[in-house]
């Protein structure tokens, strides 16, 4: 859905090439989104398509937006033209969305597999957590508070023994 801007001679004389029209009061250009056709003769946009009306002058220009896909006419063979290449840029649409959804899709699949991963990890540290056999940690907590405290007794009276030799001396 952007801007196109067409030259209108250049557009009938493509028009004219595609179709093998001969009389040139016809020509047709599709995007879905916005259309703007510039040229020195003026045309008056309904749903059938664009019909030329006279010239104008340098400046000419008209804009126009293409709504329903339901509004083809397929009676003669430059609607029908028409409807294909309306039918064409709303497939092409379509693949782009697609495209654009699938990208989503992916990125929402890796932030879910990432977000699985920091679960399971939170559900594995619980479960240690939870499995763990209190009695036994806390016979090992109550062995090595016993050592501690045992030795840093032996480390105050290894800290007393030379002021016992001083007062002895003295």
């Amino acid at each position: 859905t952007g801007n196109v801007a067409v030259n209108f001679s250049q557009l009938l004389q493509g028009a004219n090439d595609v179709s093998g029209l001969a009389n040139g009061n016809r020509a047709y250009a599709i995007k879905v989104g916005e259309l703007q056709i510039l040229g020195t003769e003026s045309f008056v946009v309904n749903e059938n398509g664009i019909d030329i009306v006279g010239a104008t002058g340098p400046n000419a220009s008209i804009n126009s937006t293409f709504i329903n896909l339901y509004s083809i006419d397929l009676s003669t063979n430059q609607s029908a033209e028409l409807a294909t290449l309306i039918v064409k840029k709303a497939l092409q649409r379509v693949d782009t969305v697609r495209a654009q959804i699938g990208a989503v899709m992916n990125n929402l699949q890796s932030i879910y597999d990432s977000q699985k991963v920091a679960w399971d990890n939170t559900k594995e540290a619980e479960n240690v957590i939870r499995n763990t056999d209190y009695a036994e940690e806390m016979t090992n907590f109550t062995k090595l508070q016993i050592k501690m405290q045992s030795s840093m007794a032996m480390l105050a009276q290894a800290n007393q023994l030379p002021q016992l030799v001083l007062q002895l001396l003295r």
